[in-house]
């Protein structure tokens, strides 16, 4: 199950409740998402990744984005 980051939760509280939303806050929501996604990815850079399948060490490297897709792939 992917993670949420602070700005899709707070878009997600914004969105589930019934009372009417300046269009103007969910456009920020979202650019604040984009803000976020460059963040992480820029921390993550490409780092490589020590996984354990059928009881031996798999080193894996993985490029920022595909980091972010699998740990935050929310979509929009």
């Amino acid at each position: 199950m992917a993670q949420k980051t602070a700005m899709h939760q707070m878009l997600d509280e914004l969105m589930a409740h019934q009372y009417t939303i300046p269009l103007e806050l969910i456009v920020k929501c979202k650019e604040l998402i984009e803000l976020e996604n460059e963040q992480i990815m820029k921390a993550h850079g490409n780092k490589t990744s020590r996984t354990i399948e059928q009881g031996c060490d798999v080193y894996v490297t993985k490029t920022a984005e595909q980091y972010y897709n699998e740990t935050y792939n929310n979509g929009l």
